[in-house]
């Protein structure tokens, strides 16, 4: 009946003109046929499942078998979603992902034959109040610094009595639901800590102090460990890099004098104003008199006799001559050692004192670039007259 409507009676008249009007009518009739079949095979998916209390990854895994789409999603979005249970026979692909997607907090959308995942942006239906549990609130806030204003990124937030919480965005701000009542834990790295009350409100504007600008301010550097001030019971001078520049920005033994007036570094006048001279440096002073068959004590016998302490940088064991060399820009801080502590801790590398250099560490986040130039001369007060060649 089909071929007969499409292709009509042929003519007895012409029949070569016929046959060709019949060949085509056949071709376009069997395209036709091969079009349906492939919009049929392409838009009418059927997926047959049945799953009682199935993780969404199995039903997924089951629906890329039967109709060979491919899901695209972060594995942390299924960490948030429930268990599901479903039973269909032949039903449409988009009607089984919409049971599946039920209720959760995520959503889907279809590209091609990819299947891919997100978040709801939209706020999950609240739970009934009840008596016995309170009911969860969305809350969204901004965090800024108290001194300048400025919107602090990183802030970790987090409901007291609970491991998980959110991050501050490069705005500051964030969002996340909380129950009534409870109190949030506001921290950051460079800022002091800072709980907050949560009485109803669902929008808040919460401001960090600065906390110490040096982490080790308050603390004492043995090389081993780091010992708080207010626990140490030994001697020792703490020296930040800061304090050092102000002093002297060139040299850094010639700063500690400054702080501490047991480290001396001995003259040597054979040196002369040679800069890649190593200096002799006494930290506890002479532990020997250098005399000897009789000899008479002088005083240019004790300024030849030093003592080296031993130099301990970010934990190892270095020379005089690298410490010499040392940016004092690199410097975090500085710990001087020399009494028992020392030796209780170095054992007899500790009998000419210890100190310690720790330097500056890379920080966590994007790239930073610091410049600081230092420009200085040196001239006479007033040139001295002197003879000319007449």
């Amino acid at each position: 009946m089909i071929f007969t409507t499409l292709c009509g009676a042929v003519p007895k008249t012409q029949p070569a003109k016929a046959k060709t009007i019949m060949v085509m009518r056949l071709t376009t009739l069997l395209l036709l046929v091969g079009c349906l079949q492939a919009s049929a095979a392409g838009f009418a998916q059927k997926v047959s499942l049945s799953e009682t209390d199935a993780p969404l990854k199995k039903v997924f895994q089951e629906i890329r078998r039967q109709t060979g789409y491919v899901f695209f999603y972060n594995a942390r979005l299924l960490e948030r979603s429930h268990n599901i249970s479903i039973s269909t026979k032949d039903a449409p692909l988009e009607q089984v992902l919409n049971q599946c997607f039920e209720g959760q907090p995520l959503t889907y959308s279809i590209v091609n034959k990819t299947i891919v995942v997100r978040a709801r942006k939209e706020e999950p239906p609240q739970p009934a109040i009840t008596d016995s549990t309170p009911s969860p609130f969305w809350i969204s806030g901004r965090i800024t610094d108290e001194s300048t204003g400025k919107p602090i990124e990183g802030a970790s937030i987090t409901p007291k009595g609970y491991k998980m919480g959110v991050v501050s965005n490069k705005e500051g701000t964030f969002r996340f639901p909380v129950e009534k009542a409870s109190v949030l834990t506001i921290t950051c790295i460079g800022y002091q800590p800072r709980e907050i009350k949560i009485k109803g409100e669902t929008e808040l504007l919460i401001t960090l102090t600065p906390g110490t600008k040096d982490p080790l301010a308050n603390m004492v550097v043995t090389g081993y460990q780091l010992i708080n001030k207010d626990n140490f019971t030994g001697n020792a001078v703490v020296v930040s890099g800061e304090e050092l520049k102000k002093v002297n920005p060139q040299n850094l033994l010639q700063s500690l004098q400054a702080f501490d007036p047991s480290f001396n570094i001995a003259q040597n006048n054979i040196a002369g104003s040679n800069p890649n001279a190593l200096p002799g440096i006494n930290v506890r002073g002479s532990t020997a008199l250098p005399t000897g068959g009789g000899a008479v004590l002088s005083r240019g016998d004790l300024s030849s006799n030093v003592n080296l302490p031993t130099f301990i940088m970010d934990g190892y064991e270095v020379s005089l001559e690298k410490v010499f060399d040392l940016d004092v820009n690199r410097i975090q801080s500085v710990t001087l050692l020399k009494d028992a502590a020392a030796t209780a801790i170095y054992g007899l590398r500790g009998a000419n004192g210890v100190l310690l250099v720790t330097t500056k560490k890379g920080e966590v986040g994007p790239m930073k670039i610091n410049f600081s130039a230092q420009t200085g001369f040196q001239s006479p007060a007033r040139l001295p007259k002197v003879l000319n060649s007449y």
